[in-house]
């Protein structure tokens, strides 16, 4: 893990975003190629670096999201970390994007905010993360089967990523805002 966090070479300017994009069933997964075009927007409007987090199903999925973008602040370790590892790594983040998974879970344990991605599977409020400093995004009114796989997917591809943008740019005015206020004299 140390050297992982050394590769990283983070300074404290640096905004470090993990994206979990695992999930145990295809349905509940919010699609690569959308987490592939939201670090893409992070990384050219805040010069983010992004860190691709989970196991070793979800190899695949990290490497459709850095494939494309052939940029050196994209990270893969999904499958090359333990669970305590993740947890200390997320530590170090700003905040984490993911699908409802135990990744989600993790980053509230390491106590920093999350975009989460659900499904009309998700009993409302049953398995968002612990805390209030979360986003939830999730279409919850759909015209189908709401046990119906094909209807789960549609759900959470409804999610658009100009919605999770606009989510990761309340996160991040959240943290400069709360950077800069211990500063601030009356």
């Amino acid at each position: 893990l140390a050297e992982i966090i050394k590769n990283l070479k983070l300074n404290k300017k640096d905004i470090l975003i993990a994206l979990g994009p695992g999930g145990k069933r295809e349905a509940n997964r919010w699609p690569a190629e959308r987490f592939r075009d939201l670090a893409h927007y992070l990384l050219q409007k805040y010069n983010a670096k992004i860190v691709i987090v989970g196991g070793r199903d979800d190899i695949e999925k990290a490497k459709t999201i850095k494939d494309d973008l052939l940029d050196k602040n994209v990270f893969i370790v999904a499958g090359q970390l333990s669970f305590l590892e993740t947890l200390e790594l997320l530590k170090s983040c700003a905040f984490l994007i993911s699908n409802s998974t135990g990744t989600i879970h993790l980053g509230a344990a390491a106590g920093i905010p999350a975009i989460g991605l659900y499904t009309i599977r998700d009993i409302l409020g049953r398995w968002f993360p612990y805390g209030d400093n979360h986003k939830i995004l999730y279409h919850k009114f759909l015209d189908c089967n709401y046990r119906d796989e094909k209807c789960i997917k549609k759900s959470i591809e409804m999610i658009s990523v100009d919605e999770v943008k606009q989510a990761c740019d309340e996160i991040i005015t959240r943290i400069i805002q709360q950077e800069i206020a211990p500063h601030c004299t009356n």
